[in-house]
């Protein structure tokens, strides 16, 4: 194999496998997020709501 023609083929590898790890990763439609809320004597704080959202 010519050596323009393993460039290639190395940049088209390298390329499919960032996309393909780019599209597995937008298939993940929820999440979640575990803690306790403490105020600042580290008493733990009951029945709090804690919202978490991403930018646009």
């Amino acid at each position: 194999m010519p050596s323009s023609s393993r460039v290639a083929c190395c940049v088209v590898m390298a390329a499919w496998s960032v996309l393909a790890s780019n599209a597995s990763a937008q298939g993940v439609a929820a999440g979640s997020i575990a803690g306790v809320v403490r105020d600042t004597s580290g008493a733990v704080l009951p029945g709090v709501t804690v919202e978490a959202a991403s930018p646009p």
